[in-house]
């Protein structure tokens, strides 16, 4: 989880999103940003979450192939 998060916090900075603030909770995260451009926020969601979503699905059942 901790490589998960950092990740995440990587993406974030490498793509000039500035983290004000942030807080872990058990099944999910909170973080206040400050970005200029909106489009790099929604690319920036879009890969990480379709990214992590599709870690959590493989980690939780049977690769594609199996299936």
């Amino acid at each position: 989880m901790r490589a998960d998060l950092l990740m995440i916090f990587e993406k974030f900075i490498i793509n000039d999103v500035t983290i004000c603030a942030w807080v872990v909770l058990p099944n999910h995260y909170h973080l206040l940003v400050h970005v200029v451009d909106f489009d790099v926020l929604s690319n920036l969601f879009r890969s990480i979450h379709g990214a992590t979503s599709r870690q959590d699905i493989y980690r939780h059942s049977d690769p594609p192939s199996k299936r």
